[in-house]
């Protein structure tokens, strides 16, 4: 989940992957109740008696309302702190609404269990096909509950981040030997969030686009791994990356 949402929601998605566990998710046979409790814990299900929504959305919050106050009791300790949610930062295609749905389609069984398998065998055309097939008759057209429509249909989840997913979950999940997972990565596809790549170069290699040996995937996704790792945890001049490094 922590993948679905770019720098501004990494951490909210993770918290929302922690509140909501799959396995319990999964105990909820009707999609909609699945999809009003992802809703409800993250915070981002609106009150559709206060919330001026438009008639097209009205009748699909209003359900999703109420069946998230059948469930509540169950779920109030883990719902979400107010705040936590950078909406207006990111791109309407990329909206944190948008990608709660996407998340909701991932729970019926048989796509779930699809995308699972395909970490499991390391296999990316499948992986990639699950996430890119994602839909949903509102957040496909829809970028927020106020109603207006997208200017056309947009995928849930795009390409750029469903590649940078096979990094980031189907790479360090996969079941298969080291050697034959790092031939298979040479050959996937380069994506990825570009803004936190110029963040991470720049820190760490004093430039805004990565040099040439370090224009494959692979190589980007592990300058953005030592970005995470070590620049977002401290300052420059308090960094532990150099002793970490001479313990190596």
């Amino acid at each position: 989940a922590e993948g679905l949402g770019f720098s501004e929601n990494r951490e909210p998605f993770a918290s929302l992957a922690r509140a909501v566990p799959i396995e319990r998710l999964l105990q909820l046979s009707d999609p909609v109740d699945r999809e009003a409790v992802l809703y409800g814990v993250s915070r981002l299900l609106p009150d559709p008696t206060r919330t001026p929504v438009t008639a097209r959305a009205l009748p699909y919050l209003k359900d999703l309302w109420k069946r998230w106050w059948f469930h509540r009791e169950l779920w109030s300790a883990h719902i979400l702190p107010p705040g936590c949610w950078k909406v207006g930062a990111t791109r309407p295609n990329n909206s944190p609404y948008r990608r709660v749905g996407a998340l909701s389609c991932l729970t019926y069984p048989l796509v779930w269990q699809s995308w699972i398998e395909s970490v499991r065998r390391g296999d990316a055309d499948v992986f990639l096909k699950v996430l890119r097939s994602l839909s949903h008759p509102f957040w496909d057209h829809h970028a927020s509950w106020d109603g207006r429509i997208l200017p056309s249909s947009s995928r849930l989840i795009g390409l750029d981040r469903a590649s940078a997913l096979l990094f980031q979950v189907l790479g360090p999940m996969a079941e298969c030997s080291e050697a034959n997972l790092g031939q298979q990565m040479e050959t996937w596809p380069a994506a990825g969030d570009a803004g936190l790549l110029r963040s991470a170069s720049m820190r760490l290699l004093g430039t805004s686009f990565p040099p040439a040996d370090v224009r494959s995937q692979l190589a980007r996704e592990g300058l953005l791994q030592i970005y995470k790792d070590f620049c977002r945890a401290k300052p420059c001049r308090e960094c532990s990356m150099p002793e970490f490094l001479q313990q190596k």
